[in-house]
């Protein structure tokens, strides 16, 4: 348990060290303190021939919509430290765990690293020689590039019935919008036939289908 304890606190010591807010006599407070929050927190949930029991207890995240993460959290107010200044990065999330200690950054399409692994005897420790910094900032790039992602798809959110109608219509057929108890959509279309010409749906039916979700207008209030 110490081994792995002690990967964790110099892990989470390099990535504060990053902060400027953070004084390199902080930082050797906090991973002294860490050390201690984390030996006294295990006892009882350290389990050598199962390593992935207890995982949930025992790993540190910043990744919960914003709460600080309660082991961080006791240790800046033992070594009074704002939380805010350890300028961690979001969505991280670090397993410590039996013979293992890994980690991941974003909680979508992020892999997972192993920062040090005892495993049948394995010495493998990288805790002091991973490079911290082009990893941050791989996953602050990620970031970014989400949220143009998001920005992109709001942006077509935006664009309302009138631009889907005419954007049908370039294709091929017509559609209409139809506003059902003043905030609900519904998407009715006429398609081509077979024959090319321009026909109900099979059965004789009007087509209506849910579209896609940034085919929808904004939903009124």
């Amino acid at each position: 348990m110490l081994e792995e304890i002690d990967v964790g606190a110099v892990f989470l010591t390099r990535l504060i060290r990053l902060s400027p807010s953070i004084t390199e006599e902080a930082a050797s407070h906090f991973q002294d303190n860490i050390k201690k929050v984390l030996l006294d927190r295990y006892q009882g949930h350290w389990y050598e021939q199962a390593p992935s029991k207890g995982q949930a207890y025992r790993c540190i995240s910043t990744a919960d919509g914003g709460f600080p993460d309660p082991v961080l959290l006791k240790v800046t107010r033992k070594c009074k430290i704002r939380y805010r200044d350890l300028q961690l990065p979001s969505e991280l999330i670090l397993w410590i765990d039996p013979e293992e200690v890994t980690c991941r950054f974003g909680e979508r399409n992020a892999a997972i690293c192993t920062i040090a692994s005892f495993k049948n005897g394995c010495q493998l420790n990288h805790a002091h020689s991973m490079d911290i910094s082009s990893m941050v900032g791989h996953h602050l790039h990620s970031q970014q590039a989400d949220r143009s992602k998001i920005q992109l798809i709001m942006k077509r959110r935006s664009k309302g019935p009138a631009q889907q109608t005419q954007q049908q219509q370039q294709q091929g057929g017509s559609s209409n919008w139809q506003q059902n108890g003043g905030c609900n959509w519904q998407y009715t279309a006429t398609c081509r036939n077979n024959k090319g010409g321009i026909g109900a749906a099979p059965g004789g039916q009007r087509a209506h289908w849910p579209r896609a979700a940034t085919d929808y207008p904004p939903v009124r209030a």
